[in-house]
């Protein structure tokens, strides 16, 4: 925690945009986040990421409903930065002033000529194809359906 935060520090000083990396795993680890922050008002950014840890349906839940907390336990404006968590998403958004998504499946399932398929009346998942479409016009396609999804999701926030 505290070399994240000295991290977070010398970034920001440079004047760079930084959100502070959330990287808590047990209550504990929450409720120290939360008085750090308390303590840090110049703090208006955190980042967590649904990847690895919290990838699994369960422990998303649990970290998406600690984060939710940690936003109300700080009482203030905050922007959260989610590395994955689509799932979560509605939930994260009721919570946060703002919030950024960031996924890398768009890229990723171009890159191996995967294209996306998804309606709105289907599941959150979509489906996917091999493409004839390849770089540039696969990215843009996947990103457009990706985009729909997630938009979406946020709707039913």
């Amino acid at each position: 925690m505290k070399r994240i935060a000295i991290c977070w520090r010398e970034l920001a000083a440079e004047g760079n945009a930084v959100a502070l990396h959330v990287n808590a795993r047990t209550p504990k680890d929450f409720s120290r986040w939360g008085d750090f922050l308390i303590e840090h008002s110049e703090i208006s950014s955190i980042a967590f990421e649904f990847q690895t840890g919290a990838a699994s349906p369960v422990r998303g839940d649990w970290h998406a409903d600690r984060l939710c907390k940690l936003a109300k336990q700080v009482g203030r404006q905050l922007q959260l930065v989610s590395f994955g968590g689509l799932r979560q998403l509605a939930e994260l958004k009721r919570a946060f002033t703002n919030l950024v998504y960031v996924t890398s499946t768009p890229s990723m399932k171009s890159s191996h000529y995967r294209k996306l398929l998804w309606e709105s009346n289907s599941s959150r998942h979509p489906r996917e194809i091999r493409s004839d479409l390849k770089g540039d016009d696969l990215l843009e396609h996947n990103i457009g359906v990706y985009d729909k999804l997630v938009n979406s999701v946020l709707s039913a926030a």
